[in-house]
């Protein structure tokens, strides 16, 4: 994002010339970058020049302002004049001039190093210019490789050792590494450097000992790399990650991949383990989290070569865990990677009996059903957590457990039980202490607690109090600053409540920032709620046909992630969204489609708003008032056993205007007074006023309604009243 902003500030002043090289090689978080840039240059004044092997497939093309040119091998004519070119006054037998063509094949490099190595081999006969040698002693070398070795080892011995460290470190490497590697001198070392750089094998940037030097090709360095023995190899390796310990800590910090890369290729499994899990973890904290998992992918295969025992084990649960939330936000929660990390934790937390490490695990195995839409499996779960901290003192053990109850109570439409539990989470929970832990979530309990708290509070009938929560979730995540949290927090404290109250505006905004967040930081599973959310808010600004196809094109997306949590919620916004358009049928198959999905995963958080939504459908469609009565009723009756008052007013309203339109006013003002009556916040919301408009008799209500209301409310499954959690947040005895 800064350098998207650099840009942006600098073609203002001038217009700007890009390249990148070697895109087969690029790196993930690099091809981000580009994907961002390549996606807004089309409005910037910027030449972008990127360079890739044929086997480097770029997802740009077709684009209206993406031209891709083929490369092809050069003609012979072409190879001639290179190679004459950079003979120079030293002009090359014909014969020769021939061999280096044919031999080279067309390719640019090839010519080059070839021509050159000629030409040194050459000037190694006297003093006399290359033309004068006869070309049967200007031997034209069999492949790249051969000349490329040939043209090291004219430039002696030092050169070439210089070369060998040089490769060792890697593509780049600064002067004062190489200095405090290199086996020679500094004056020696500096003599080396120069001849390397004459001969135009390796770059320079700046003079010692602030200079970074640059092998010409990747090519050049394997050569001078491959050059070296095994054993050599080794030691070198080991003399490097000991000079980067000892003396670049700060670059360590910032790279302890450099330090794993060198430290296995010394054979020191252990150093190496160590400094990949570091990489990950660093990776995962910026968000980077294609890079985090190639780097613990890097250090499990090493520790699959280490001998099977406790410490073992400790070291790849340590990875697994780590694994994990990168894993959730490139291939989302459902994915079997996702679950296959998980799983395996859980093996080794009951192999090495860990009990914290376990709930880490634990909140991370529930995810997977969770999303999935398993209900059984987190029943078991919640279960299982609940047990161990009722036999086991521990704050954190007792945060995880009441999260996934929460959790499970929500999914199955049990919202005071629910709201019991988050609220526990938030009276339990302690900045100083739970936030410093490990990551032993999925997400921060605290986070997670306000952001689904919203959506509860607003369904329980307390529109204000979701707001606030929805505002404090933000400002934690904000001091979090992840990026896959970030975007939790946005879906459904931001768009989730935002869509409720009917803040198209809001819902924009949230969406935006989560398809912003998505292709920054590769979060596949955000993307595609973002634009099931962008698109309801096309359609709701009148754009209704590009709206629904972008809604429907990415809920089948989503349900392609093998995502149930949440997807009955989208359908229905989708149906709604039909009915709002006049398309009954096609919002009919939506409200099935969903239905069939709460059966299969028992999530009934939704399952009411479907039944008034398949009334309001049947009513477009013209069916019989019978039909649609029956739907509202029975929606209105699924409110009342969740409490989900909010929900039972917007059913109720439903149906009262069904009876409106039937001539039954006493009826319809029956059914909708003793509901407005109920409430005692939220006058200013959308659903509220409209009832309040229609209907005159409506009044805010006295402390002796709410009392009774209330006593109504907070119930749990086990029918036990919830008074002491509504009492501590405030509202009247």
């Amino acid at each position: 994002a800064a350098l998207l902003g650099q840009l942006e500030r600098l073609v203002r002043q001038q217009p700007v010339l890009m390249i990148f090289e070697d895109l087969h090689w690029i790196d993930p978080t690099t091809r981000e970058f580009l994907d961002l840039v390549l996606a807004r240059i089309d409005r910037l004044p910027v030449l972008l020049v990127a360079t890739f092997r044929p086997e480097f497939q770029p997802p740009w093309t077709g684009q209206p302002h993406v031209t891709v040119i083929a490369l092809n091998r050069l003609g012979r004519s072409d190879g001639v004049t290179i190679v004459q070119r950079l003979a120079s006054n030293a002009s090359l037998p014909q014969d020769v001039i021939a061999e280096i063509v044919e031999r080279t094949d067309g390719v640019p490099l090839f010519v080059e190093e070839m021509t050159k190595a000629v030409l040194e081999a050459g000037a190694a006969h006297g003093p006399q210019a290359a033309a004068s040698v006869p070309s049967t002693g200007l031997s034209v070398p069999a492949t790249l490789h051969a000349s490329l070795m040939a043209r090291l080892d004219r430039l002696g011995l030092g050169a070439k050792e210089i070369a060998q460290v040089g490769a060792a470190i890697g593509r780049e490497f600064p002067y004062e590494l190489l200095a405090a590697i290199a086996p020679r001198g500094e004056t020696e070392t500096q003599t080396g450097l120069a001849r390397l750089v004459d001969a135009g094998l390796v770059f320079q940037r700046g003079t010692p000992p602030s200079a970074e030097y640059q092998f010409k090709h990747a090519l050049v360095q394997d050569t001078a790399y491959g050059t070296l023995l095994r054993r050599t190899r080794q030691h070198l390796h080991a003399r490097i990650a000991a000079t980067l310990e000892e003396r670049f800590p700060d670059r360590i910090a910032r790279e302890p991949e450099l330090l794993a890369h060198h430290f296995a290729e010394a054979q020191q499994t252990e150093r190496a383990i160590e400094y990949w899990l570091k990489a990950g973890e660093r990776g995962t904290e910026r968000s980077a989290n294609l890079e985090a998992i190639r780097h613990l992918t890097r250090g499990l295969e090493a520790l699959r070569t280490l001998p099977e025992n406790p410490q073992r084990d400790r070291l790849e649960l340590a990875f697994q865990i780590a694994i994990g939330t990168p894993l959730i936000a490139a291939h989302g929660y459902s994915a079997p990677q996702t679950g296959a990390a998980y799983s395996r934790a859980r093996i080794l937390c009951e192999r090495l009996g860990e009990v914290e490490p376990l709930f880490a695990t634990l909140s991370g195995e529930f995810v997977y059903p969770f999303v999935r839409g398993d209900y059984q499996a987190m029943r078991r779960l919640t279960d299982e957590a609940r047990g161990i901290s009722e036999r086991l003192s521990s704050p954190v053990l007792r945060l995880a457990a009441h999260r996934l109850a929460a959790v499970t109570a929500m999914y199955h439409g049990a919202l005071c039980e629910a709201r019991f539990e988050f609220e526990s989470i938030l009276c339990l929970y302690n900045v100083s202490r739970d936030r410093s832990q490990p990551v032993h979530y999925v997400h921060d309990p605290q986070v997670s607690a306000l952001t689904y708290l919203a959506l509860v509070l607003w369904m329980l009938g307390f529109p204000d109090q979701a707001h606030r929560s929805s505002m404090a979730a933000f400002q934690c995540a904000a001091e979090l600053d992840q990026a896959n949290l970030t975007a939790h927090v946005h879906n459904f404290a931001g768009a989730g409540l935002a869509e409720l109250l009917s803040d198209v505006a809001a819902v924009q905004t949230h969406a935006d920032a989560i398809i912003d967040l998505a292709e920054r930081h590769n979060l596949g599973y955000w993307r595609v709620n973002g634009l099931i959310l962008r698109g309801w808010v096309m359609a709701q600004q009148g754009n209704s046909e590009t709206g629904i196809a972008l809604m429907r094109g990415n809920a089948t997306d989503r349900a392609a992630l093998d995502v149930g949590w949440y997807q009955a919620r989208y359908l229905c916004m989708l149906a709604e969204t039909y009915a709002r358009s006049g398309q009954a049928e096609a919002g009919l198959r939506a409200i099935t489609e969903a239905k069939d999905l709460v059966v299969r995963t028992q999530e009934y958080l939704w399952q009411a708003e479907l039944d008034r939504v398949e009334g309001e459908l049947h009513r477009v469609q013209g069916a019989p008032a019978a039909d649609v009565e029956v739907c509202f009723a029975r929606s209105i009756s699924k409110t009342r056993q969740q409490n989900a008052k909010s929900l039972e007013l917007r059913a109720a309203t439903s149906l009262a205007r069904l009876w409106r339109d039937q001539s039954k006013h006493n009826e319809a003002r029956g059914l909708l007074a003793p509901i407005y009556s109920w409430f005692t916040e939220g006058f200013e919301t959308p659903d509220l006023k409209r009832r309040r408009c229609c209907s005159k008799s409506w009044r805010k209500p006295s402390i002796t309604s709410w009392h009774t209301a209330s006593a109504r409310l907070c119930r749990t499954d086990k029918g036990v009243a919830d008074r002491d959690c509504l009492m501590s947040r405030g509202y009247p005895r």
